[in-house]
């Protein structure tokens, strides 16, 4: 196992692995960075430069933090990880880890993570993006709750926007937690394939979290 420190800026994780600043987002399909190759638990990792037309830099000017390289699912994927926002920390493993939670089973469509979540009383299919300050569900299951505020986001494919923001309860296991969500612009929410929405980091006030990609869970241990 290997434990490294984070930052949190924009509410997302920036985790300091040997010298290198380095934003985690499992929203991310491909890994890429200002640095050729990473190497965690003894393996390298070879990357390239930016993905889509992006670049660290501009990922790093939307964070309010510089940062060496985004790491995204192509890596990811062969990992376990646990983060922790109270302690600022990160620890890989080759091994699943072992926690006192609740297990959420995980599926990936085209490497992203997807989870189901009870919301309304109804179970609907989500991506889990560490790359995502907040949440994301459509208007449709935001309507009913009160507007709470406005904030701006980025995403690589459509760059910055603007969205509403709600407090949205939302139950994992028998535990509910009041998410902040936004809306996603309606053509990008049509371009969410295999998903109803995005659960983003607004979770981790709530939760230490074990990424068990290894055997397809999650663990959410309550704070």
């Amino acid at each position: 196992m290997e434990e490294y420190k984070v930052e949190i800026h924009d509410n997302c994780v920036i985790a300091e692995v040997k010298n290198k600043k380095i934003f985690i987002d499992t929203g991310a399909p491909y890994s890429f960075g200002n640095c050729s190759e990473l190497k965690i638990l003894g393996k390298n990792y070879n990357l390239s430069d930016e993905f889509m037309g992006v670049s660290v830099e501009e990922i790093g000017k939307v964070l309010g933090t510089e940062i060496d390289m985004l790491l995204g699912m192509d890596v990811l994927k062969d990992l376990n990880f646990m983060v922790s926002f109270d302690k600022k920390i990160i620890r890989f493993s080759l091994e699943p880890f072992e926690m006192d939670g609740i297990n959420i089973p995980v599926d990936f469509f085209m490497n992203i993570p997807t989870i189901n979540i009870n919301m309304d009383n109804s179970n609907i299919d989500v991506f889990f993006d560490t790359g995502a300050k907040i949440s994301y569900f459509p208007s449709s299951l935001t309507q009913n709750y009160k507007k709470i505020g406005m904030i701006k986001d980025f995403h690589p494919m459509i760059g910055e926007f603007e969205t509403d923001t709600y407090e949205v309860p939302v139950v994992f296991g028998e535990q509910k937690i009041n998410m902040i969500t936004g809306n996603l612009p309606s053509f990008f929410e049509r371009m969410l394939f295999g998903a109803e929405g995005i659960m983003g980091n607004d979770i981790f006030r709530y939760f230490d979290i074990c990424f068990n990609f290894k055997n397809n869970s999650l663990i959410l241990s309550p704070k």
